[in-house]
């Protein structure tokens, strides 16, 4: 049998112009690897109290964050509570050397030696340097 009805017209439209819009920027903060609150972490209350992070989200948490978070201790052991998820060392920490000599973040990694010293002080509990110096420990995000 014979097809029933003549093929139709060629294409009646000419095709779309290429791409109309040029592809969206990159995000511009990085996130990182450690965006979340050290459940290690504990920091002393103004009463003398010890607490972990979970504290200032309890009762009264707006009041806790406030008066809490802007303490470098807090804000960089406490990140995603304290909404700090910027990987960026703090430009204010510092810590003790084992000879007694007092550094900031960018000293770790500021000789040919920094792999040392990166595996001797990051991963250290209780100094504070892997939560204060993410970026220089490399906890950042690539």
């Amino acid at each position: 049998k014979a097809p029933t009805k003549a093929p139709t017209k060629s294409p009646t439209k000419a095709p779309t112009k290429s791409p109309t819009k040029a592809p969206s920027q990159a995000p511009t903060n990085v996130p990182t690897a450690s965006c979340q609150d050290n459940s290690a972490h504990t920091f002393v209350l103004d009463n003398g109290k010890v607490q972990k992070c979970t504290w200032l989200t309890k009762r009264n948490s707006v009041t806790r964050i406030a008066n809490y978070c802007p303490r470098s201790e807090v804000r960089n052991g406490c990140r995603l509570t304290c909404d700090n998820c910027i990987c960026e060392d703090d430009p204010s920490f510092t810590f003790v050397l084992d000879i007694g000599n007092v550094q900031y973040c960018k000293w770790l990694t500021k000789s040919l030696n920094a792999s040392k010293r990166i595996a001797r002080y990051c991963p250290r509990d209780g100094n504070g340097v892997k939560e204060a110096c993410p970026l220089s420990c490399g906890e950042c995000a690539n």
